[in-house]
């Protein structure tokens, strides 16, 4: 088929949402012998996925095209870019044959969309040539990014060794000893299906993962006390499988849980929400930019179910930067009583130095009776007055005092005798904005009123 028969047509074809939004498509035409153009093919990459724009940039030579994909992620990172070749098989079918990449690709860098005149990628005598314009540019955290910026690769499509015989030579090809000739590569890294020992990327081997080509799907059930070191998120360690959200299964009746973790680069409070059968318990606490920070939240036993459980970390900002770590789950044990004249140096609270347990309320119990006593503490971040209510055997005895933002500032409280019983007290700390911040520790009963 000659060259001056087909026209490849791209225009706002990259914005097509066949496989996702603006994941693209292209369309070749051919002329027939009475002028008509009619349409021969519709191409989609391979391993298409949404805001990839495939089509942006488009070349034709002879029964040979290439189609740029500018938006194109990888396990480099997102908008790194790609440009893939197809030929016509000599029956009249166009099959996609290689993926090219740059070989020192990096986030952003529009590999395939931009810088050569009236495209990024052009075509012919076995070369292909794939600007990437906005390689090397740093403006996106420098505002004084260098000017020169840019680039452009040379392949060679008809030279070199093939070691497969699949048709792509070995320096394109993504599994260069596997014959692989439409190189399919489910989680866009490196390698190929067929050499890839995790298509899907979640850090489960193939010949152990029951699923895999769906990274929320293989991950086996938390164990109660049993810490999960396995990293998860989104340009994490070089983890890419959890761009939106992460789901973990357990099995736990009886008790109120402790989730503890590592969060990191948690850039705000309520970046990562958490929700455990579909309710919402908390968020992980904000991490210094690419740190790394521990986050505690508890789960009511009235949330959970003798069928299973689900946990599920939801990124408010699909794309940033996100990941845990070190995951466990443990029973909460009852916290001991307090004693009296004796200083509870425990925290308690929610986003109160890593611990986020008591989202709406804490409660303790004490034994006391015959005389009124002096409560004491320290409370943390109360921002008005009627914040925190605090009450003795369902009886409220007043409010923590306000402190300053995100600071601490004694409270004392006094309880008279006669809402005292002799079996035994119960002190409760009731928030009355559950999720705000807030906290109390330091805490003493003495006998003696103010």
């Amino acid at each position: 088929m000659q060259a001056s028969h087909l026209i490849s047509l791209a225009g706002n074809s990259c914005l097509d949402d066949d496989v996702g939004t603006n994941s693209g498509s292209t369309y070749l035409f051919e002329r027939d012998g009475t002028g008509t153009w009619i349409q021969v093919a519709k191409l989609i990459a391979s391993d298409a996925a949404e805001f990839e724009f495939f089509g942006v940039s488009v070349a034709l030579s002879s029964d040979r095209a290439l189609v740029g994909a500018g938006g194109g992620q990888s396990d480099v990172g997102i908008g790194v870019g790609a440009a893939y070749v197809y030929e016509d098989d000599g029956t009249g079918t166009w099959v996609q044959v290689a993926k090219l990449v740059a070989s020192d690709g990096a986030d952003s860098d529009a590999f395939g969309a931009g810088v050569i005149t009236g495209g990024s990628v052009a075509i012919a005598d076995g070369r292909a040539l794939i600007g990437a314009g906005q390689a090397g540019y740093d403006g996106w955290a420098n505002s004084e990014a260098d000017s020169e910026w840019g680039a452009a690769y040379l392949f060679g499509l008809d030279s070199g060794n093939d070691e497969d015989g699949d048709g792509i030579v070995d320096a394109m090809d993504n599994c260069p000893a596997d014959w692989n000739p439409l190189q399919e590569n489910f989680d866009k890294d490196l390698a190929g299906d067929v050499c890839d020992p995790d298509d899907d990327n979640d850090g489960v081997d193939d010949s152990d993962d029951p699923f895999p080509l769906d990274p929320d799907r293989t991950l086996p059930p938390l164990i109660l006390d049993s810490i999960d070191s396995s990293d998860y998120g989104f340009r994490f360690e070089d983890i890419d499988s959890h761009r939106e959200a992460l789901e973990r299964q357990f099995d736990a009746i009886g008790s109120d849980l402790l989730l503890t973790l590592i969060g990191y680069d948690i850039d705000f409070d309520a970046e990562v929400r958490v929700l455990v059968n579909g309710t919402l318990i908390g968020f992980l606490s904000r991490t210094r930019n690419n740190g790394r920070r521990i986050s505690r939240l508890t789960i009511a036993q009235s949330l959970l179910n003798s069928t299973g459980n689900t946990i599920r970390f939801e990124q408010a900002n699909p794309g940033w930067r996100w990941g845990v770590t070190n995951l466990v789950l443990s029973k909460i044990s009852a916290l001991p009583p307090l004693i009296l004249d004796s200083v509870d140096s425990g925290l308690y609270g929610f986003r109160f130095e890593g611990i986020n347990s008591h989202r709406a309320a804490l409660e303790r119990q004490f034994e006391a009776s015959g005389s009124e006593l002096l409560l004491t503490l320290a409370g943390y971040d109360i921002d008005f007055g009627r914040e925190v209510r605090v009450l003795v055997n369902g009886t409220q005895i007043g409010f923590l005092s306000k402190t300053p933002n995100n600071r601490r500032g004694t409270s004392q409280l006094t309880i008279e005798q006669s809402l005292l019983n002799s079996t035994g007290n119960t002190l409760r700390f009731e928030q009355t904005q559950p999720g705000w911040r807030w906290g109390v520790t330091d805490l003493i009963l003495s006998y003696g009123g103010m």
